[in-house]
C-alpha cells in the first residue's frame, strides 16, 4: 500500500506542477495537501518528506536569477555541512537534518529575493481549500482514534492538523489588510476562524502560538481600531462574533464533560514532557562535550550516541524519567524536538550563531515593507513561527510555512509598487 500510495503522490505531484506551474502560491499550497494526506494515511516521514521537499522546490528553482552575498555566503555554510555529511556521516541522517532544519530558511531566501510570485492575486479560494483539507483530515484522524481514552488529531506523532492554517497564516494576513471590501475582510476573519478551530484541536502548542499571535492583530483591527469604517462592516462583524458564541455555547451546553475535554485536547494541564528531558541532555552534553564538538558540532548526519558525553547526558535524564533511549543513542540527524538542540549538537555554536543570523535577515527583509499592517503581521508570525521551532518543527517542517511567507511578502512588497 505504501508504494501504491507512493505513486499516485508522486503522479499527483507531477499533475500539479505542470497545471499551476506559474501560481505558484496555489502550487505550493496543493503540494501540501497532497503530502499531509500522505502523511495522515502512512503516519511516517522518512519517504514522504524528501520528495515533497523535492517537488516543493522544483517550480521555484527555475526563477531563482540571483542570488545576494549574504544568501550566497548562507547556502556555501550549509552546503559544505550537507556534504561532509553526505561523504563522512549517514546519508539519510544528513538529508533529514537538511531538509527538516536548514531548507526552510535558504529557500525563504530564494524566494523573496527574486521576487518569486509577485504578480499572482491569490484569494479566499486558497483559505477555503486549506479549511476543507484541515476538516477532512482531522475527520479522518478523529474516526481512526475512537475508542481511544485521549484522541489528538496527529499521524503518527505528527501534528498534521494545524500544519495547513499555519501555512496558509502569511496568505491570510495579507488578504485581510490589503482587502478594500468590507464582506471579503469579513469572509476572511470567518475562515481564519474556522481553521483555528482545527489547531486548537491538534493539541500542538506550536501551532497554537503562531496562530494566537498573529489572529490578535486580525481581531484587534477587526473589532477595535476600525480601519474600516465600523459602519461598513457591523454586519459582518456580528455574523462572525455570533457564529463563535453560537458554536461555543452549543459544544458547552450539549457535549457531556466538555471542560475536562478542552482541556485534555489543548494538554493545558501537561507540561512539555519530553522536551524537558530533551533540552536537559543537550545542556548536560555541552558542557562536557569535546571543545571543537562544542563549537562546530558533530556534523548534520552524525551518531550522537557514539560520543561519551553525549550517551552519559542520555542516560542521565533516562534515569530520571526519559524515554526512547535507544533512539537518542542509535539515531542520527534530526533527534529533539527542538531546533536549538539539533542545530548544537549537529552545528554546535557556530550553528547558533548561523541560524541566529539568518532569522533575523528575514526579519530585516520583512522590515522592508511601508504597509505598516502587513509588516508587523509577517513580523509577529516570524516570532511565533520561531517560538513554535522550541516545542517542535510543523509536519512539513517549515517548508511550506517559509515558501508562504516569502510568497506573501512578494506579493504584497509588489503591490506597494504598484502596476
Amino acid at each position: 500500500m505504501s508504494m501504491g500510495l507512493l505513486g499516485i503522490s508522486i503522479g499527483l505531484y507531477f499533475l500539479c506542477t505542470v497545471l499551476f506551474f506559474n501560481r505558484k502560491a496555489t502550487l505550493e499550497i496543493l503540494l501540501l495537501i497532497i503530502f499531509l494526506a500522505d502523511v495522515t494515511i502512512l503516519q511516517k516521514l522518512d519517504v514522504t518528506l524528501p520528495v515533497y521537499f523535492l517537488f516543493s522546490a522544483l517550480p521555484l528553482l527555475p526563477f531563482v536569477r540571483e542570488i545576494s552575498a549574504r544568501t550566497e555566503q548562507i547556502v556555501v555554510i550549509f552546503a559544505a555541512y550537507l556534504l561532509f555529511g553526505l561523504m563522512f556521516q549517514s546519508v539519510s541522517g544528513t538529508i533529514q537534518m537538511f531538509v527538516s532544519r536548514c531548507w526552510q530558511l535558504i529557500v525563504f531566501f530564494l524566494v523573496a529575493e527574486n521576487g518569486i510570485g509577485d504578480d499572482e492575486k491569490p484569494g479566499n479560494f486558497l483559505l477555503t481549500v486549506g479549511l476543507l483539507t484541515e476538516a477532512a483530515i482531522a475527520g479522518w484522524l478523529f474516526v481512526s482514534q475512537l475508542g481511544r481514552s485521549t484522541i489528538r488529531l496527529t499521524a503518527g506523532a505528527q501534528p498534521v492538523s494545524g500544519n495547513m492554517t499555519v501555512a496558509l497564516l502569511p496568505l491570510a494576513g495579507w488578504l485581510y489588510f490589503s482587502e478594500t471590501r468590507p464582506e471579503q475582510q469579513s469572509r476572511t476573519v470567518l475562515l481564519c476562524s474556522l481553521c483555528g478551530i482545527m489547531t486548537a484541536l491538534s493539541g500542538t502548542r506550536g501551532y497554537l502560538v503562531v496562530f494566537g499571535l498573529c489572529m490578535l492583530w486580525v481581531y484587534g483591527d477587526y473589532y477595535l481600531t476600525g480601519r474600516l469604517k465600523k459602519a461598513q462592516n457591523v454586519r459582518g462583524r456580528i455574523s462572525v462574533l455570533f457564529l463563535g458564541i453560537v458554536s461555543a455555547s452549543a459544544y458547552i451546553l450539549f457535549i457531556p464533560g466538555v471542560i475536562e475535554s478542552v482541556t485534555g485536547v489543548l494538554r493545558l494541564e501537561e507540561d512539555v514532557g519530553v522536551r524537558t528531558f530533551e533540552n536537559a541532555a543537550v545542556m548536560d552534553y555541552l558542557s562536557h562535550a569535546p571543545f571543537l564538538n562544542v563549537l562546530a558540532g558533530m556534523g548534520l548526519g552524525s551518531r550522537p550516541g557514539t560520543v561519551p558525553a553525549f550517551a552519559n547526558a542520555i542516560r542521565t535524564q533516562t534515569a530520571q524519567g526519559m524515554w526512547g533511549e535507544e533512539t537518542y543513542l542509535n539515531g542520527t540527524g534530526a533527534l529533539f524536538h527542538n531546533l536549538a538542540a539539533n542545530v548544537s549538537v549537529t552545528m554546535g555554536l557556530f550553528g547558533i550563531v548561523l541560524f541566529a543570523y539568518c532569522f533575523y535577515r528575514v526579519w530585516k527583509i520583512l522590515s522592508g515593507l511601508k504597509d505598516r499592517h502587513c509588516r508587523r503581521f509577517f513580523q509577529t508570525f516570524l516570532i511565533g513561527f520561531m517560538i513554535m521551532n522550541w516545542f517542535r518543527w510543523s509536519t512539513d517542517c517549515g517548508i511550506a510555512v517559509m515558501i508562504m511567507l516569502a510568497l506573501s511578502y512578494n506579493r504584497c512588497r509588489a503591490a506597494e509598487k504598484g502596476p
